[in-house]
Order: structure tokens, then sequence, then C-alpha cells
């Protein structure tokens, strides 16, 4: 017998998730934990997933954007 899992074993309990990708054009990528309103929403939004989601802001590191993954 094999110590290896099975693709169709190790994703039987895997459930597809909608994603929303949005890639937002800035002119400087100031730091995030600078922006007061900005922190404000993203806790507004995590409070509003209640642990069914989560919320992931990076800036791209090859262009000028902010990326928000929910």
């Amino acid at each position: 017998m094999s110590d290896r899992a099975s693709l169709d074993d190790l994703t039987r309990d895997w459930a597809e998730a909608p994603q929303l990708l949005k890639n937002l054009r800035v002119k400087q990528k100031v730091p995030l934990e600078t922006l007061l309103r900005f922190q404000e929403k993203m806790t507004e939004v995590n409070q509003e997933l209640q642990g069914c989601g989560r919320l992931v802001v990076r800036y791209s590191g090859t262009e000028p954007l902010l990326r928000v993954n929910d």
C-alpha cells in the first residue's frame, strides 16, 4: 500500500469559492498602514466577511497597481 494520497482524496473536502480581483492603478505606492481611512474600510470589510472569506490587499511588485483580492 502506498503512503501517497490521490488528488481526489486530497481535494475531497475542497469547495470552490468565488474570488474578486481588482487592480487599481496608483501614482505612488504609499505604505497602506499609513492610510487611516483605508485601514478603517479594510476593518469594515473583514467584519462583514465574518470569517467566511478574506481580504488581501497588496501592491504589485512590478506595476503601479494596488491589487485587491476578496
